[in-house]
C-alpha cells in the first residue's frame, strides 16, 4: 500500500502540471506577466516540493520521499526562474525541518543540496 502512495506522490506534479499548462492556453492566465506567473508556478511547486518532505513514505525501516521532482518538472515545463525558486523553496523547508525533527538530522545537508541543485540543473 505504501507504494501506491509513493507513485500517487510522484504522479501530483506531472498532473498539476498539465493543469497549469491548461490554464496558460484556455483561460485569462496567460495574460498576467511573466513574472507574475513565475511567481506562482514557484510557490506551487515549492509548496509541492514541501509536502514531498513532509509526507514521505516509510519502506524497510528508511524514509523515501520525491522532493526533487517538483523543482525539476517546474523548471522544465515552466522557466528556470520556477524551477530554481522552488528548489530553493523546498530546499531551505527541508534544512529548516533537518534541526528541529530528529529523524531528519542526518541527511539535513544532503537533501537540502539536492532539492536546490535540482531547481538549479532543471
Amino acid at each position: 500500500m505504501s507504494y501506491l502512495y509513493l507513485i500517487l506522490e510522484a504522479l501530483l506534479p506531472v498532473l498539476l502540471a498539465v493543469v497549469l499548462k491548461l490554464l496558460n492556453y484556455k483561460t485569462k492566465f496567460k495574460n498576467l506577466p511573466y513574472w507574475a506567473k513565475q511567481a506562482i508556478y514557484a510557490a506551487v511547486f515549492g509548496g509541492l516540493a514541501i509536502f514531498g518532505t513532509e509526507c514521505g513514505v516509510n519502506i524497510n525501516e528508511g524514509v523515501i520521499n520525491v522532493r526533487d521532482a517538483p523543482p525539476i518538472i517546474a523548471g522544465l515545463f515552466f522557466g528556470a526562474p520556477a524551477g530554481v525558486a522552488a528548489g530553493l523553496i523546498g530546499g531551505i523547508e527541508r534544512l529548516i525541518t533537518g534541526y528541529f525533527i530528529a529523524s531528519r538530522a542526518a541527511t539535513r545537508i544532503a537533501c537540502s543540496v539536492a532539492t536546490i541543485l535540482a531547481g538549479l540543473i532543471a
